[in-house]
């Protein structure tokens, strides 16, 4: 089993993280309503 599957996929899902955390951090129902 590798630790990191792919170095763009890492970058991508860290992306992905920050996005999702900027988006709550800006629209906190955004998250209550897709929960």
């Amino acid at each position: 089993m590798k630790k990191i599957v792919n170095s763009r996929e890492f970058v991508l899902f860290l992306i992905l993280v920050l996005v999702s955390g900027a988006i709550s951090i800006k629209n906190p129902s955004f998250f209550s309503i897709s929960t």
